[in-house]
């Protein structure tokens, strides 16, 4: 069960980081 919960926010980590990632990416393009 503590390895199910320790995937999940690490699928959740890993989720976020794309998502800021794509974010700055936009920003820098823009700025740009």
């Amino acid at each position: 069960m503590k390895g199910l919960i320790i995937a999940v926010v690490a699928l959740f980590a890993t989720a976020q980081a794309i998502s800021f990632y794509d974010l700055i990416r936009e920003e820098w393009g823009t700025f740009k």
